[in-house]
């Protein structure tokens, strides 16, 4: 659906199958359930068996995460996890295919959105945070218009 965590007002639920698919209300998850092109129910297995095979750790190496730009420099540790896994080159771009379908119907217009202030001095924080950095302009603080999804890495291969 084209609906973002603002015009939502409330945070998305997670399938409670795979804790990966954001979903805005049961309706759209239902919706998802059951969709021609690529049914969740089908996508919910794999993306459980993924983090079945070791948990995030195979899919985002936290000692490495942590020291390098993500996910450039860490792209080959993650396809090196998979692979030790077995998690198929097949599956895996099941899931790049899906995580693309995903975002292919979302309305341009709510892609990325201003972020609204969480605290009173949420301003002055943003100013002190750019002073000083010509890369950081105030107009390029902004929030996707959905939370990422936690597991899915697109790799080219």
């Amino acid at each position: 659906c084209s609906n973002s965590l603002q015009s939502h007002g409330k945070e998305f639920r997670r399938c409670s199958g795979c804790n990966v698919a954001p979903y805005c209300s049961k309706n759209c998850q239902s919706v998802a359930w059951n969709s021609e092109q690529f049914p969740h129910k089908n996508i919910c297995k794999i993306l459980q068996n993924i983090v079945a095979v070791a948990g995030t750790e195979l899919l985002f190496p936290q000692s490495v995460c942590e020291h390098a730009s993500y996910p450039y420099e860490t792209r080959n540790l993650v396809v090196e996890k998979w692979q030790k896994g077995d998690v198929s080159l097949d599956i895996l771009m099941e899931i790049e295919e899906w995580s693309t379908f995903r975002s292919s119907y979302v309305d341009s217009r709510y892609l990325r959105t201003e972020c609204l202030p969480g605290f009173d001095d949420y301003d002055a924080k943003l100013d002190e945070l750019s002073k000083g950095n010509s890369s950081l302009k105030r107009t390029r603080f902004f929030r996707f218009r959905f939370d990422v999804y936690s597991y899915v890495i697109c790799v080219n291969f």
